[in-house]
């Protein structure tokens, strides 16, 4: 618990020192809604033109760009910022004195950093999913909204699951911004509703590179609550696996030098 609180204190400390840069602050929120703009705009200039694509109306579209909004949102708030200063702590030597800490390496290079931009973004993906959910057609209650609640929190340990395992081969690889590039651009397409794919790709995207979980994953809390209770062990899964990738290849490392 001790660990906890100085974690949490060291996120407050971090989130208020950020927003004195009112400028960076505002340009930061600014640049992640502009996804969620286009991706808006798209899509509404798309069923202008047809009533549905494959069975998904304009509505329970919105609510998967919504949803993926909110998933990246969280994501960037209290992840993102401290897994990716993982490959400097590689260069300049300091994850040595990291590894000397008592208190578990996962946690110290995933927490205690915090994006206030971030946090905003998710709260606007929010807005979006509460606007569109009412005209989806979906029966949807208390149960399927305590589902959605567990989908988003399974999305989101997909999501660290896969940027710890890139993000750990910097102890290999040292610098890794390509491929962190490279996976970040396959999530500009997590809204696309996953009935548009074939079968094989549903399936590469689902287990292969787990696009589908950014946002048609916790969408089956409405659509087909079933099928989201049998995939919840997944994420547990691919966390598990991500953390013995980052134990092994901690191993392997011997230092800057």
């Amino acid at each position: 618990m001790r660990v906890f609180r100085v974690i949490g204190k060291q996120i407050g400390m971090d989130l208020r020192a950020r927003t004195l840069f009112r400028t960076s602050f505002w340009l930061g929120l600014l640049s992640d809604l502009a996804w969620l703009i286009t991706s808006v705009v798209f899509f509404d200039a798309l069923f202008r033109h047809v009533p549905e694509v494959r069975g998904w109306t304009r509505a329970q579209v919105m609510v998967l760009v919504g949803t993926l909004q909110v998933v990246e949102g969280l994501f960037q708030a209290f992840l993102a910022p401290n897994l990716r200063r993982f490959p400097g702590y590689v260069r300049q030597g300091l994850l040595d004195r990291l590894l000397l800490y008592p208190v578990d390496l996962q946690v110290m290079i995933s927490l205690g950093r915090g994006s206030p931009p971030g946090l905003l973004s998710a709260f606007v993906g929010f807005a979006l999913v509460g606007h569109a959910l009412p005209e989806t057609g979906w029966t949807w209650g208390w149960k399927s909204v305590v589902l959605y609640g567990a989908g988003l929190f399974l999305a989101l340990g997909m999501r660290y699951a896969v940027a710890l395992f890139v993000e750990s081969l910097a102890l290999v690889w040292v610098r890794v911004d390509t491929l962190r590039s490279l996976a970040e651009s396959f999530y500009a397409y997590g809204a696309y509703p996953a009935d548009v794919l074939p079968t094989f790709f549903k399936g590469f995207f689902l287990l292969g590179i787990p696009l589908l979980w950014l946002a048609n994953v916790p969408a089956e809390a409405f659509r087909h609550p079933e099928r989201l209770v049998w995939l919840m062990p997944v994420p547990f899964l691919y966390g598990w696996l991500s953390r013995l990738w980052l134990k092994h290849l901690v191993k392997k490392y011997e230092g800057p030098g």
